[in-house]
């Protein structure tokens, strides 16, 4: 049992948390000078994690939104998720909001720090019950937890196909029993009802300490007293609000402050530029962004003769497509050339598209890109010329 002495530390345990971005990548100007967005939010994070070494990073989950079916949007903002490089990320009901299968493969929850207690695909845990993050100053275990009520309110088609959702009470009990004695806090992302909130409080082991953090705002909640206290703290949604959480085991005590990502904060310019790729060129229907990340087969023996085209291309931009389909793939298919494809909306092939210009000395304004014989091609009319060059001599080089 966890007794009060146990929880005595030279350092309060430092917990950041974010308000959920709900697939709000770009600034929203909703008033109250927070205009937030991914890039604001990676700075903002990336601020914290120099100022304050020792925090846990945990994110709320809701990456993605209901407002309006975008599926390369959604596919944007589980991409950037590494970057952010968290140290818990919970699963809320918007990130399951296309599928089991689409968080699975774009959100990645064998690798990224996902937790959820409580919610199974086809009888398997979708991510991790827990995870316990150390730091200087300790340990603490943190899980989260949704409820079907939750489910049917932000997903408009409900409980998505294949998801079983056990008892969320229940299963918080499971993980906060088997928690190890050296944690100085259980800590509960909830998405769930008051009600539910207080039964597991009420069940708990009272010695136990339990921060408990909402998917749209953030309590604190100190069970060591026979009546938890409470404070709430509206931090809405976009990502424009991030709180930091101090909780001094020997004092019983709390400290909240909350920081906003007002206009003159400062952006994070590699994520700002990749958001703005995909807004001024999106518009790629579904089935065919699902075509255009399809892996691609290694080059067969006995074409490296061939020219290499390389493609910067991103999955919202629909000239990118009609380009591949309609005239490089049909060209790699007879012969003409060798076809290599980079997706710039993926962070680190960003940084390849930035060391071709840098080599090159030519500043491209958009998407697609080629790089054709130590040249950089900038935009759709540029390559057509490198097209019905390959097309005219057979890939032979002139």
């Amino acid at each position: 049992m966890l007794t009060s002495a146990s929880l005595v530390s030279a350092a309060p345990c430092t917990i950041a948390y974010h308000s959920p971005l709900t697939g709000l990548l770009q600034e929203c100007d909703c008033g109250g000078g927070r205009k937030g967005g991914v890039a604001r939010l990676k700075a903002h994070i990336d601020g914290i994690r120099s100022g304050h070494a020792a925090a846990a990073l945990v994110s709320p989950g809701n990456w993605l939104n209901n407002y309006y079916p975008d599926i390369a949007a959604d596919s944007l903002c589980f991409r950037l998720l590494p970057s952010f490089q968290f140290d818990a990320i919970a699963v809320g009901p918007l990130d399951l909001i296309n599928g089991p299968d689409f968080f699975t493969i774009l959100g990645k929850p064998d690798s990224l720090p996902w937790v959820n207690c409580n919610l199974t695909c086809d009888g398997r845990a979708l991510a991790s019950a827990a995870r316990i993050i150390s730091k200087q100053w300790g340990s603490i275990l943190v899980t989260g937890a949704v409820s079907e009520t939750s489910l049917h309110a932000l997903c408009p088609a409900g409980i998505p196909p294949g998801i079983a959702v056990e008892d969320p009470v229940a299963a918080l009990i499971r993980v906060a029993e088997r928690a190890p004695a050296s944690v100085s806090a259980i800590v509960v992302v909830s998405y769930l009802d008051a009600g539910q909130e207080q039964l597991f409080l009420e069940c708990c082991d009272p010695s136990r300490a339990v921060i408990l953090l909402h998917g749209g705002d953030i309590s604190r909640l100190d069970s060591a007293r026979s009546k938890a206290s409470r404070m709430v703290a509206q931090m809405g949604q976009g990502g424009r609000c991030v709180s930091i959480i101090e909780y001094s085991g020997s004092e019983h005590a709390f400290r909240h402050t909350q920081e906003t990502l007002d206009s003159i904060h400062p952006q994070d310019l590699d994520m700002a530029y990749i958001v703005d790729i995909h807004f001024r060129i999106r518009g790629m229907p579904g089935r065919e962004l699902a075509s255009l990340q399809a892996p691609r087969p290694a080059h067969k023996a006995g074409t490296r003769h061939l020219p290499l085209l390389t493609l910067y291309y991103a999955p919202g931009c629909p000239d990118c497509h009609r380009l591949i389909t309609d005239a490089l793939a049909p060209l790699e298919k007879r012969g003409n050339l060798r076809l290599e494809l980079v997706d710039v909306s993926v962070p680190e092939n960003y940084g390849k598209l930035v060391t071709a210009q840098r080599k090159t000395g030519v500043s491209t304004r958009g998407l697609p890109v080629a790089l054709f014989n130590g040249k950089l091609a900038d935009g759709i009319e540029a390559i057509r010329i490198i097209i019905e060059q390959l097309s005219r001599t057979g890939g032979r080089m002139q």
